[in-house]
């Protein structure tokens, strides 16, 4: 399992795992700057703690490695599972990561003013709690989210493209008056860039959300795509898609509850493959214990009736279902597939 999680320290690595219950992305930017973007977990496990003791115990260079930036980039089950072991876990190591989330943490009781008191999810709750105790307690940890500044990022630079200021205002407009909030209008989205590479991850953000966030894009293709939203046709908006060359690496965590992403004509996944020459799914739309052993190659039309012979036994390691891409200084890319992973083709 260590092995394909090999590191090249002078190359751009995006690697992203699910289904659990989560969705956990991981950039290395050169030189020694790692980004987690939510999380992800199964039977109680983090695995972006699994994933950083592996990297230690695989490479002695790694030996000390953990995260510098943390975003919970909106408080979804689905994608805050194992953000709160991964900051106890780091406080272990005697690390502090810039931490940054949606909503705001907030160091005092939740009133109607704080949009906390409206996320549903224990561990959405437990991961902002554990981000505002840090900020309290070292404000060196505290990484504030300014949409649309370029900040310096290793040797690379990083922008939130999203949420929209309009858009927090509105949300706790709506706490105040005790309505619900759709968090995917918040989520934040993040730009990557480092030399010749572009790195895109979409978050869970919707389009009526996408144009604003699409707009501070520079000009130029998008080579790696974190797909918005585990390929709803909802969150895959033009501007975005427009982004995609046929070479583009488009990366996508599945959504079990939801069927996500849809295989359907002119749902995510036909939008998607009608940019770029593939999809990678780290797994199919299935829970966790039912992905494969084996990296697979599938048409759209044969995931549309999905038959039983593509539900495989419960993987032995951890985790069965990630995809990694490793950039060179040139924008050359290689792709690596964990064994629950599968590449979506428009035909064979």
């Amino acid at each position: 399992m260590s092995r394909p999680f090999g590191f090249q320290p002078d190359r751009l690595h995006c690697w992203l795992f699910g289904p659990g219950t989560g969705e956990l992305a991981v950039v290395y930017v050169p030189p020694k700057q790692w980004l987690v973007v939510d999380g992800c977990q199964h039977a109680g496990s983090s695995w972006a703690v699994r994933f950083f003791e592996e990297l230690r115990a695989a490479d002695q260079r790694l030996r000390r490695v953990a995260p510098t930036h943390l975003l919970l980039s909106h408080p979804h089950l689905d994608h805050a599972g194992g953000v709160a072991e991964l900051i106890d876990w780091c406080t272990s190591q005697n690390h502090r990561p810039k931490l940054a989330a949606i909503p705001r943490p907030s160091n005092r009781s939740a009133t109607l003013d704080d949009p906390m008191e409206f996320v549903a999810s224990g561990q959405a709750q437990g991961a902002l709690n554990a981000i505002g105790k840090w900020w309290k307690s070292d404000p060196s940890t505290r990484w504030e989210i300014h949409v649309g500044v370029r900040r310096r990022f290793g040797a690379g630079e990083l922008t939130f493209l999203s949420p929209e200021p309009g858009t927090v205002a509105s949300a706790r407009a709506h706490a105040r008056a005790g309505r619900s909030i759709d968090w995917n209008e918040l989520a934040s989205a993040v730009l990557i860039t480092w030399k010749k590479t572009r790195v895109l991850l979409g978050s869970d953000l919707v389009n009526k959300c996408w144009a604003a966030a699409a707009a501070r894009l520079p000009a130029g293709p998008v080579h790696v795509l974190k797909v918005a939203h585990h390929g709803s046709r909802e969150a895959q908006h033009h501007d975005v898609l427009g982004r995609l060359e046929k070479v583009s690496s488009v990366l996508c965590t599945p959504f079990a509850r939801q069927d996500l992403p849809s295989f359907d004509d002119d749902e995510g996944a036909d939008l998607l493959l009608r940019r770029t020459r593939w999809l990678e799914l780290t797994g199919l739309p299935h829970k966790v214990g039912q992905q494969a052993g084996v990296a697979r190659t599938l048409a759209r039309a044969d995931l549309l009736a999905e038959p039983h012979g593509f539900i495989c036994d419960d993987p032995k390691d951890f985790p069965s279902s990630w995809v990694k891409v490793v950039a060179d200084g040139n924008g050359r890319r290689s792709v690596t597939r964990g064994p629950g992973s599968v590449r979506v083709v428009e035909q064979l």
